[in-house]
């Protein structure tokens, strides 16, 4: 965190496993003491909610940023999300494009018409002071810049999902199991650099006029020098910067046609005197997570503030300047130092570096030293070429980190976007938690469930012992049908209701099949098909007590070749049927039979295929469909049933007879 601190001894804590700072009496009380107490209570509580949450997860009764689609784009809708136990919040309903002003967030435009996004949420930790926003001063204190407040920035951003390296079902899975997705919006820096002070051994010898160091730091003052990387990207491409004086900052004031920087004069050119290295950041940059322009003062103190290669425009009364050492940098050579001043030098190593991060080298002038590496025991260690020379002393940065949250999957339209998947992932509060909650991986039972109570409403289904499967009206119900294993024996029973179908349920390359319902109360309706069950080479099929029904709304279908029934059996065992309503309707279907059983040519391909029973039933055909079509038939036993016409009134049938082209020309 960007402020005037003795050093940043946070990390250091977390290393040590620290659980609290404890003061002695008579002793100094240094901010750093005060920070890492802070810190370690931040971090404590972040590792908790990532512990019990996840990586991600919002609050059922204030679930956060929802996104919803609007005439131009979307709304982020207000409440709570944690990522990686990050509290984040937003306040109001807010549109995609209001977040921080043009430029800064690439349009939705740039996802392609037709294509889907991801839609994710990116949280930093920023710093607050009397600079970025005046109200936080004191005027009793006549303005004294007391603290720096550590706030989070937010922004949600969207990345084309073909470009993100992963599938569309793979992010869902990981999203699912608390796996952090691999996908580069939501990369962290991987590069690490390590610190040294150029020591007496290491100095060139400039002539016989000029001394060389005598060693190490090379400064009558404590500093802590910070180095960040402006502009983030490989090692290769990333560029960074740096300071001795963390704490130099200050707010803009207008200043006639221009503005002024909002200190004293003399205060003004003792921070910012002409020449000196300043960056223009403002909310709008901060929130965004990205480095403002930077440059050189050309004006004198006191005059009109004007900044080489910074447009005027990005001076404004929100606007802040912060002083820097040098113009940002490349990233040298992995392995290569560079020395920053003061005979303190760092070098980095190769890797990913987003932009903000950050280390902190504190330097005292006692030890003529830095205090490095910034824990007691070297946490990651590379190699740097040559290779087989490791650095030790190598270290992630310690500011600058960033959390992701996956929101949605949006698909951009011809009239805006619309919602494709939602992401986030809720928790209820520990007194309400339902099993409805819980989420159930149906990948092994085959329950047809998404959560524990749809799993445990399904295993109740079957406390008949008699049954391998007991179905109930609902969606989805047939899915434990078409879940069975090939070669599975199995006794399906229905409860009573109505049972609805838009598809034909196959049941396919099973042992022996008995299907049972409670009578004329059991109704399978399939509407705009030929066929509502469909069983193929099953070692034997039995159906009782239920009314199946097939209905296509349609005319004969050319492209249709053969003969369906609504319930339709084929290459089977033996085929029972006892005490089955059998509807057969719609337009005139030359097409349809109530019920068909068909064998293969020659020898049955199962034992006892041919032998067909039906008895008892009712079987209901409509217009030009069969009762029973028995094909390649061996044995068969029919008796006891009632064959019928469906009964309609006689002007629905001549309507019906007059729109169908084929029968208008018979008749003609």
């Amino acid at each position: 965190m960007r402020g005037d601190f003795t050093q940043d001894t946070r990390r250091r804590a977390g290393a040590m496993g620290t659980r609290s700072l404890l003061l002695q009496q008579g002793r100094q009380l240094l901010d750093a003491d005060w920070n890492e107490q802070s810190g370690i209570a931040a971090d404590r509580l972040e590792t908790t909610a990532t512990d019990a949450i996840g990586r991600q997860g919002a609050p059922r009764d204030d679930a956060g940023f929802a996104i919803t689609p609007t005439a131009d784009g979307f709304n982020i809708g207000p409440g709570r999300i944690y990522a990686q136990g990050l509290m984040i919040e937003n306040r109001a309903m807010l549109a995609y494009g209001a977040q921080v002003r043009a430029g800064l967030l690439p349009a939705l435009t740039t996802i392609p018409a037709g294509a889907e996004a991801l839609v994710y949420l990116e949280a930093l930790t920023r710093p607050a002071s009397v600079a970025s926003d005046p109200a936080l001063a004191e005027p009793g204190l006549a303005g004294a810049d007391t603290v720096v407040r550590e706030t989070i920035a937010w922004t949600v951003r969207v990345a084309p999902l073909a470009g993100i390296g992963m599938t569309r079902a793979a992010l869902i899975d990981a999203l699912r199991h608390n796996r952090a997705p691999a996908i580069p919006p939501f990369r962290l820096t991987s590069g690490g650099m390590e610190a040294d002070v150029v020591t007496e051994a290491e100095a060139i010898d400039q002539g016989p006029c000029v001394l060389a160091p005598s060693a190490g730091y090379l400064d009558q003052v404590n500093r802590l020098f910070r180095v960040e990387i402006h502009g983030g990207g490989l090692r290769g491409g990333a560029t960074f910067k740096w300071t001795d004086e963390p704490g130099f900052e200050a707010g803009l004031v207008t200043d006639g046609p221009g503005f002024a920087i909002d200190l004293p004069v003399a205060r003004a050119a003792e921070w910012f005197p002409t020449g000196a290295i300043v960056e223009v950041l403002d909310a709008d940059i901060d929130r965004a997570g990205i480095g403002g322009p930077i440059g050189a003062i050309t004006s004198a103190p006191g005059a009109p503030l004007t900044i080489a290669g910074v447009p005027a425009a990005a001076l404004h009364a929100r606007a802040r300047v912060r002083r820097w050492a040098a113009a940002p940098a490349p990233l040298p050579a992995a392995g290569v130092w560079v020395t920053l001043g003061r005979g303190v030098r760092v070098r980095f190593a190769d890797g990913f570096y987003a932009a903000g991060a950050a280390w902190t080298i504190p330097a005292r002038t006692l030890t003529g030293d830095i205090i490095w590496p910034p824990v007691p025991v070297a946490d990651l260690s590379v190699q740097f070429a040559p290779a087989g020379s490791p650095i030790a002393n190598l270290y992630f940065p310690s500011d600058g980190r960033r959390r992701y949250a996956a929101l949605a999957i949006i698909q951009r339209n011809d009239g805006g976007v619309s919602v494709a998947e939602d992401l986030r992932q809720t928790f209820p509060p520990l007194t309400d938690i339902h099993a409805s909650d819980v989420f159930f991986e149906d990948g092994a039972s085959n329950l047809g469930a998404d959560d524990v109570q749809g799993a445990i409403d399904a295993l109740a289904a079957r406390r008949d012992g008699c049954c391998t499967i007991s179905v109930s009206p609902g969606p989805n119900w047939w899915r434990p049908i078409e879940a069975l294993a090939a070669g599975a024996h199995a006794t399906i029973c229905f409860a009573a209701g109505n049972y609805r179908l838009d598809a034909p349920v196959t049941l396919a390359n099973l042992g022996h099949v008995r299907m049972i319902g409670i009578g004329a109360g059991t109704k399978v309706w399939a509407y705009g098909v030929l066929t509502a069950f469909r069983f193929e080479n099953c070692a034997s099929v039995t159906v009782a007590d239920m009314a199946i029904a097939a209905e296509r709304q349609a005319p004969r279908d050319p492209a249709i070749t053969r003969r369906s029934g609504a319930l339709d059996i084929e290459n089977c065992g033996p085929v029972q049927l006892d005490r089955v309503t059998l509807i057969a309707g719609g337009r005139r279907l030359r097409q349809v039979a109530c019920l068909r059983v068909a064998s293969a040519n020659g020898a049955p391909s199962r034992p006892g295929g041919g032998d067909l029973t039906v008895r008892d039933c009712d079987i209901v055909a409509g217009d030009l469909a069969l009762g029973i079509l028995a094909v390649n038939a061996a044995t068969v036993r029919i008796f006891g049933n009632r064959i019928r016409p469906r009964a309609e009134a006689v002007g629905r049938t001549l309507k019906r007879w007059s729109d169908d082209a084929d029968m208008a020309a018979a008749m003609g």
